[in-house]
């Protein structure tokens, strides 16, 4: 049995053709996927048949779309001493943008515990909104005063702490020394967190 030329070119052609095909691996863009975090329900870093199980027990129900996002160490602190002679004034401007607590820590300390003024002062866009008035009796420094910075768990009583909801972009807060004789001083702390 004879084989003609054309025919045996065509077979091994077509071999050559088969090979070559085989031998092709897919491209990776055809086959990989991307993991997106908000398709694996139970957050274990991957997307399997459990993820579907969750969603085939929830499928049909419905509700508000917003998802929670929870950001983590989203706070500021920070603290600014001062001394004030008699009849003397200072402030100081916190930024709240971005937050939605702030907390105000104040400790101060006179030679005769004398009363002092305190002043918490919202403002929106640049305008006081509100006005907080205290009057705040200072501490001796003769029971063992603490140099700053002073921090937050410190469990001596502080002269003034108070926590309020943000409903502005700046607070001020502001101290007046009552005293006609005595110097007063002290450092105000704040928190700020979401």
């Amino acid at each position: 049995m004879k084989l003609r030329k054309d025919v045996l070119i065509a077979v091994l052609a077509t071999f050559c053709i088969a090979s070559a095909l085989f031998a092709v691996k897919p491209s990776g863009s055809q086959s990989s996927k991307q993991y997106d975090p908000w398709m694996d329900i139970n957050d274990d870093g991957r997307i399997d048949m459990r993820d579907i199980v969750q969603l085939c027990l929830t499928f049909g129900t419905k509700g508000d779309p917003a998802k929670p996002v929870i950001i983590n160490h989203n706070w500021r602190e920070g603290n600014y001493s001062f001394s004030l002679n008699p009849g003397g004034y200072t402030s100081l401007n916190i930024s709240t943008t971005g937050f939605r607590i702030v907390t105000i820590r104040i400790l101060a300390y006179s030679y005769d515990t004398h009363k002092f003024q305190l002043s918490i002062m919202p403002k929106v866009t640049g305008s006081i909104c509100n006005r907080l008035d205290y009057v705040v009796s200072s501490h001796s420094p003769f029971i063992t005063p603490i140099l700053p910075p002073y921090p937050w768990y410190f469990e001596k009583p502080a002269n003034f702490k108070e926590t309020y909801e943000v409903a502005f972009s700046e607070l001020v807060v502001g101290i007046y020394n009552n005293s006609t004789t005595n110097t007063l001083w002290g450092t105000i702390y704040y928190y700020l967190n979401t």
